[in-house]
């Protein structure tokens, strides 16, 4: 069978475009007006059933080999075929360029008695083979603020958004000559193993990156990180989104720390003596000046270094993203009327090996959303996402028994109300249970 392009499908079995089949009473004629098909517009067959009597017939047309959302049947699937007489529809078939159908999908046009159930007649099989369209998303969130020396985890999503099975491999790739603002090969680790992706399906990595010492002024790294689609050169390459990672400066965590020292003091005056207000300014004040001195002299040392190569160097984790070898356990509140979202069941291996990673993951993961829907930061608590892991048998009583035994640990957001709880998985880009995406299941907590 020939290949036509690669911005279509073909339709036929062999060379026989038109399948025609017969039974003592009923016949059948399938035909096309178009040897090829395209993606995303209706594309038609068109079917004739003949009656070989003078009785009347109560008949029904159904398509075996292909889901309902791609071939459907106009203006009707059923059929009242008179004596003597033909009746046509229209077999409407509709690919799109994401649906999991990548390859040869047969088919046949079946009909049957409405009375009785029975098979009055099916063509011969048909076949369409949709070409493959390979498309692969990447993203590395990144599981806290950077700012000094150390190892920072991160998680790299890649997501099958094509029409077929991609075998999909990470990997970090080698710098180029004169590349300034990179990070060095050895200061990025991942698991550069093969993954299988389904359509529409996503796999998650995790990613140790080293960061070099800290600088006056904020600076942003370029991580090293490719995606490499077997069967498919032109697909995958660099990360998508996530790639450009800003290590903040001295200057700015003395803006964050200042910041929060107004605060606080704002706060604190509002109720307590002016006195005690007044001791708490002049400590910040003296810790501000500290940090001025320090950061004084760290700017000093990058002015002499200024000649020196920027390209930055693995270092030791201190000062190094918080540990993942605990997780951190939230009692969840059960009240009526109030939902959580299950967004990963761990088993007590899981939960040993990365579960505080996967903690800091999801918090990321809702900050990200956040920007994106900002009914969610309403769920937020003093501006922190509402993402916690509890164990399994101290979770609410209706959660706990959605669970076996084998699970230990719940990652869960909420609790918020029952209206919340409507669009929260839409909100997080994570429809619920069943979906082809990440589950999001829904529980209330009594």
């Amino acid at each position: 069978m020939d290949v036509f392009d690669n911005v279509g499908v073909q339709v036929g079995n062999g060379n026989q475009l038109n399948i025609h089949a017969v039974d003592n009473d009923v016949g059948l004629l399938v035909r096309h007006g178009s040897e090829q098909i395209a993606f995303d517009r209706d594309n038609r067959f068109y079917v004739e059933i003949s009656n070989r009597t003078s009785s009347p017939k109560r008949l029904e047309l159904r398509i075996e080999g292909l889901r309902e959302s791609v071939a459907t049947l106009h203006p009707d699937k059923t059929i009242d075929l008179p004596g003597d007489g033909t009746v046509e529809r229209r077999l409407i078939l509709r690919c799109t360029a994401t649906e999991p159908m990548a390859g040869p999908n047969p088919f046949r046009v079946v009909v049957t008695d409405r009375d009785t159930g029975r098979v009055r007649v099916q063509s011969e099989q048909l076949r369409v083979t949709i070409p493959a369209n390979a498309v692969v998303a990447s993203q590395l969130i990144l599981g806290s603020r950077v700012s000094s020396a150390g190892t920072y985890t991160a998680s790299l999503e890649l997501t099958n958004n094509g029409n077929g099975e991609l075998h999909v491999r990470p990997r970090v790739h080698e710098l180029f000559e004169d590349t300034a603002d990179v990070l060095p090969k050895e200061a990025v680790r991942l698991r550069g193993e093969w993954l299988n992706l389904l359509p529409g399906k996503r796999a998650e990595t995790p990613v140790e990156i080293d960061f070099p010492n800290q600088e006056w002024a904020d600076r942003t790294w370029t991580v090293p990180i490719s995606i490499e689609v077997e069967d498919h050169e032109s697909v995958g390459g660099a990360l998508d989104d996530g790639s450009e990672i800003t290590q903040y400066g001295v200057s700015a965590d003395l803006g964050r720390t200042t910041a929060d020292l107004a605060r606080r003091f704002g706060s604190w005056n509002r109720h307590h003596h002016r006195v005690r207000g007044i001791w708490i300014l002049g400590c910040g004040l003296l810790l501000l000046i500290t940090g001025l001195r320090v950061g004084s002299a760290v700017a000093s040392s990058d002015a002499e270094s200024a000649a020196a190569p920027r390209t930055a160097s693995p270092t030791s984790a201190v000062g190094a993203a918080p540990s993942t070898t605990k997780v951190r356990y939230t009692a969840m509140p059960c009240a009526p009327e109030k939902f959580v979202a299950i967004l990963r069941p761990l088993t007590a291996d899981e939960a040993q090996a990365h579960g505080a990673w996967l903690l800091e993951v999801e918090a990321a993961r809702f900050e990200r959303w956040a920007k994106v829907n900002p009914v969610l930061s309403t769920y937020a608590e003093d501006g922190k996402p509402p993402v916690y892991a509890t164990k399994r048998d101290e979770a609410c009583p209706k959660v706990k028994a959605s669970y076996g035994s084998t699970f230990t640990t719940l990652i869960w957001v909420g609790p918020v109300s029952s209206q919340a709880s409507v669009t929260l998985c839409q909100d997080l880009n994570r429809p619920a249970g069943n979906n082809i995406n990440y589950d999001c299941l829904l529980l209330a907590t009594t």
